[in-house]
């Protein structure tokens, strides 16, 4: 067999492998680039992960159980309460009621977009008052107050 044919032989199964290895790289690349959102930045109150566990400590157990749930509904092109007025580790869900992507975002911290029909809740267990607005809507505004 001459060299020429050899190399011939040879290229195809190489060409092939290459267009495998390409695909599969960008199709990882994709994934990396366009489905991985980055989680929302949120306070660490360390409940999270011990609010399910029977081992709390006396204190934790108090927190948990003051702790109260508030729901901001988002619809008609606003929040609905805009304000409001929480207890410190209360959490505020925000529940998109529109028909686009909504993503609260506050000074501190942003949300991931919230699908429409979707929820994100975040945890407040500092006092403060934090201003709040939809980043892909800057005109739609709240403010959360946390006593």
């Amino acid at each position: 067999m001459t060299n020429a044919k050899l190399n011939s032989k040879l290229s195809i199964p190489i060409l092939v492998g290459a267009v495998i290895f390409i695909g599969v790289v960008s199709w990882y690349g994709y994934d990396l680039i366009f489905k991985n959102e980055k989680p929302a930045k949120k306070f660490d109150t360390g409940l999270e992960s011990q609010v399910e566990s029977p081992t709390l400590s006396p204190e934790r157990k108090e927190i948990v159980s003051k702790m109260k749930s508030h729901k901001i509904v988002i619809s008609d092109g606003a929040f609905s309460p805009a304000n409001l007025t929480i207890k410190v580790h209360d959490q505020v869900q925000w529940n998109n009621k529109e028909s686009e992507n909504c993503q609260i975002k506050t000074e501190d911290w942003q949300s991931p977009p919230i699908r429409p029909e979707k929820n994100f809740t975040q945890a407040f267990p500092e006092p403060g008052t934090f201003p709040y607005s939809c980043s892909l809507h800057p005109e739609i505004k709240g403010t959360i107050i946390v006593e």
